[in-house]
C-alpha cells in the first residue's frame, strides 16, 4: 500500500562538507531549495550548547515546521 504525502511543512538538511542544501515541503510540494556554504551554516546558524548543537530555524527564516529530516 503506498504511503499518503505528508501534510503540513517538511525541512530537509542535508550536512555536507562544502555545502549544506535544504529542502522545504508544504503538503507534499517543494516550496523552496536553497544551499549554503558549510562554513557560514555554522557560524550563522548552528547553536553549540552543554547539550549538543541545534540550528536556528528561526534566523534561516523557517517557522511553523512539523518535521524535520537530516542527513
Amino acid at each position: 500500500m503506498a504511503e499518503k504525502p505528508h501534510t503540513g511543512a517538511v525541512l530537509g538538511l542535508d550536512l555536507g562538507s562544502r555545502n549544506v542544501k535544504l529542502c522545504l515541503m508544504r503538503d507534499g510540494s517543494v516550496e523552496s531549495r536553497s544551499s549554503i556554504d558549510t562554513m557560514t551554516f555554522y557560524r550563522e546558524y548552528g547553536v553549540r550548547s552543554k547539550s549538543g548543537f541545534s540550528v536556528n530555524l528561526d534566523a534561516l527564516g523557517f517557522s511553523g515546521i512539523d518535521r524535520f529530516v537530516a542527513t
